[in-house]
Order: C-alpha cells, then sequence, then structure tokens
C-alpha cells in the first residue's frame, strides 16, 4: 500500500510537503512535545505505531466480505496511530482527542478531525480517498477539494494526507 504525502502547515505559516512514511509520521510525533522523550515508552515502539497503521489500513481497506467509503477506512487507523504516537510519548492514553466533523463555523468547513491534547485544540486532519493525493497545488481551483483547500489552508497545525 502506498502512504501517499500529506501537507502540513506549521507555525512558522510555511508550507512542506512531506512525504508520509517515518519522517512525516516523527513530524506529527514531535508536535506533541517530546519534552517526554525520556518517559517510560511503554510496550508500543514507533516502528510498531507505524507497522500496525499500515496493517490496520490495509485490512480495512481490502476487506473482500464487504466495501466501504476508501476515505472513511482510514480514519480509525489514524486516530490509533495518534493514540499510539502520544503513549509512546508518555502522555496518558486519554490526552489525545480526535473529535470528527469539527465545524468550523468562520470558514464554513469541516475538517475531517479536530485534534486536542489535554482538551486545548492543537491542530486538525482532513483525510483524503487513498490514492486520490494530498497536494492541494493539484486539486483543479473550481473542484471541491480545491474549493475546500481554499477554506482549510488558514488553519493552524493542519495535515493534510490521503494515507
Amino acid at each position: 500500500m502506498a502512504l501517499g504525502k500529506f501537507i502540513c502547515r506549521g507555525i512558522s505559516e510555511s508550507w512542506r510537503s512531506i512525504p508520509w512514511n517515518i519522517v512525516g509520521v516523527y513530524w506529527l510525533y514531535s508536535r506533541f512535545g517530546r519534552q517526554r522523550f525520556g518517559a517510560d515508552l511503554a510496550s508500543k515502539t514507533f516502528a510498531g505505531a507505524i507497522s500496525d497503521f499500515g496493517a490496520d489500513a490495509k485490512s480495512k481497506l481490502k476487506n473482500a466480505a464487504i466495501k466501504g467509503e476508501p476515505e472513511d477506512q482510514l480514519r480509525n487507523p489514524l486516530e490509533t496511530l495518534l493514540h499510539d504516537l502520544a503513549q509512546i510519548d508518555g502522555l496518558p492514553p486519554k490526552a489525545i482527542s480526535l473529535v470528527g466533523e469539527t465545524t468550523v463555523k468562520h470558514l464554513k468547513s469541516r475538517p475531517d478531525f479536530a485534534v486536542t491534547v489535554h482538551k486545548a485544540l492543537v491542530g486538525f486532519i482532513e483525510v483524503k480517498r487513498p490514492g486520490k493525493g494530498a497536494d492541494p497545488r493539484k486539486f483543479p481551483k473550481d473542484s471541491h477539494d480545491g474549493e475546500q483547500w481554499e477554506k482549510l489552508k488558514f488553519l493552524p497545525n493542519l495535515l493534510y494526507t490521503d494515507g
């Protein structure tokens, strides 16, 4: 399964296109505050969390018994991945929360997830169908994805991914 790309926007207001691989996921991991780096890493490892994400996403996307919307099949594996990364970083199990389909009224848009850590909003995630691509520069301006990007690009700490 190709792991795609995501676009992230940091505090610096600069855009970077990062492959969704160990480097890209490490960026996510580091955003949760690595000040606890020396903490007990429990039973999970970074490589194990990435491997579990890939296996879980693959099993949902390749299920022969029934098909669902491909984008929706990434939601649970992605949520599990972020919880695993938070645990590895030493955060308590309930410290991170992904709130689905949160409306951002002033943008008249709904990213797939709002991400909170200790009930403080830290960013947003927009998930695209696997293989669709998550590079907004390639979205036609008059398409749904292009129009959505024009709204969401103003959000801080936005993760755009196609898995």
